[in-house]
């Protein structure tokens, strides 16, 4: 049998500060203890409905893609994937093999390059369009939600780039919202208690 000494350099004790006026007031600018818990209890909400939309979404743009699948030009995936190894290894500085990588993301490009033409194709179809009225109702509600960053929040949108970018997420959002409201959804409560 081996046996092994180990030598202890400190023992610690986590201390937590206590939950008062003064530690709500430091946390978030709390009222109360009260405020805080409620303002904790709304963003937790707020989280779990965003992820309930997002995987709602999720599951409609699956479907979707199922019910209109087409075959993409092999030429276009293949693009799509080198752009995306590009990104990939600047952003990752160890080595890494592009065939594990295209086995790994090949699927999501696939079904990114559909869902994109597809809601191209709905927009189209639809007549929707992304005024400049739209885009500053987003960057005006981007700016109320954080004022502290109007600056910087302008400054993103002067940017051509980004600007088309930011008027394609409202067209696919529109697109989305599109979707939800023609879809068969069926609601069910869970219990997280």
């Amino acid at each position: 049998m081996r046996q092994y000494v180990f030598t202890a350099k400190g023992i610690y004790e986590r201390i937590l500060p206590p939950v008062d006026h003064d530690f709500a007031q430091r946390v978030g600018k709390f009222e109360s203890v009260e405020a805080m818990r409620e303002g904790i209890r709304k963003w937790l909400e707020a989280k779990r409905e965003a992820y309930s939309r997002e995987e709602m979404v999720n599951r409609i743009i699956d479907q979707v893609i199922r019910r209109n699948d087409f075959e993409l030009p092999p030429g276009l995936v293949e693009l799509t994937f080198q752009w995306f190894w590009e990104d990939y290894q600047k952003e990752n500085k160890e080595p890494e093999d592009a065939d594990q990588i295209r086995e790994k993301y090949l699927p999501a490009i696939v079904r990114y390059l559909k869902w994109r033409r597809i809601w191209n194709a709905i927009a189209q179809a639809e007549g929707f369009t992304v005024t400049d009225e739209d885009i500053q109702a987003e960057i005006d509600k981007a700016i109320s939600e954080r004022p502290q960053e109007e600056k910087r929040i302008r400054a993103r949108y002067k940017d051509p780039e980004r600007l088309e970018s930011f008027r394609n997420t409202l067209l696919e959002e529109k697109v989305i919202q599109f979707l939800i409201d023609h879809a068969k959804i069926k609601e069910f409560k869970v219990d997280v208690s």
